[in-house]
């Protein structure tokens, strides 16, 4: 090859490799007021980056068209305090483009706390000279079966234990009185020392909704014996508590326990029966 020839396909091969580049950062710019626009709910950016025949495919299975994506933000069902995309890989082929990346956020939906982190592939098309989102796909990141069961307690438990203590220091507020609710399934079951067992959320929220003199000062759990299969976890041991009494004094006592926990298909796991003497 001479070397016009060689340095005319050098020119072209650059031209080529900065178009392309310039096509990935486009996206990755769309991408990220994708993101914006989810959590703020912003309809109007939503409704310009959907294609008209947009496709949602929920991590569930559940397949929802334009409108029906748009009327969720419009609802305001879903309050997001952040969320955020990484690890996103573009690749492009003519006026269409194949995204892949993980998404990680933190908020509410219908007024129950929620953490999402999952994988997305979304496919990205180019008309009128515009890109706009054709189809995505969502699978929440499940926790790998491998972690040890003992780490899953001891996180489950460090979480139960300081939103027990945020809930009497507010004393038993309706915000820090949600944030533990959000511990426990929808349909969980408490077996307190005395009375009759509690099921379901608003249950549950009703029994943690109790004015009492005592604040809880500190709450401690020690798990004994913990054993994981699938999505359950069976765990029993003995928590200490040490309250203000009425007489700013501190007393402290113990309990045994055993619970079960629930990994859901966003992959945070959950309190569905708890049982404390």
């Amino acid at each position: 090859m001479n070397r016009p020839l060689l340095f005319l396909s050098v020119i072209v091969l650059s031209l080529a490799i900065n178009g392309q580049s310039d096509v990935e950062r486009q996206l990755r710019a769309l991408n990220a007021q994708y993101d914006a626009a989810i959590v703020a709910n912003n309809v109007s950016s939503l409704n310009r980056i959907f294609a008209d025949d947009f496709v949602y495919t929920s991590p569930e299975g559940e397949v929802r068209n334009k409108a029906q994506q748009l009327e969720i933000a419009r609802s305001g069902l879903l309050k997001l305090d952040f969320g955020k995309s990484d690890d996103v890989v573009v690749r492009v082929y003519g006026n269409s483009a194949v995204m892949t990346g993980r998404f990680t956020a933190k908020g509410t939906f219908r007024g129950e706390a929620l953490e999402i982190r999952e994988r997305y592939t979304a496919v990205w098309v180019k008309q009128k000279g515009r890109w706009r989102l054709a189809s995505e796909q969502g699978n929440f990141i499940r926790q790998p079966n491998s972690a040890a069961a003992d780490d899953v307690a001891r996180t489950g438990g460090l979480d139960f234990s300081r939103a027990v203590v945020r809930a009497s220091a507010s004393g038993w507020a309706e915000k820090e009185v949600a944030e533990l609710t959000a511990i426990y399934t929808n349909d969980a079951i408490l077996f307190p020392p005395k009375g009759d067992p509690i099921k379901g959320s608003d249950a549950v929220r009703r029994y943690w909704t109790r004015p009492s003199p005592n604040r809880i000062l500190q709450h401690d759990v020690k798990t004994e014996w913990a054993q994981m299969s699938g999505d359950l976890l069976v765990e029993h041991g003995h928590f200490t508590l040490t309250h203000q009494t009425v007489n700013n004094r501190a007393a402290s006592g113990s309990a045994k326990f055993i619970c079960v926990w629930k990994r859901g298909v966003d992959g945070i796991g959950r309190k569905s029966l708890d049982s404390w003497w």
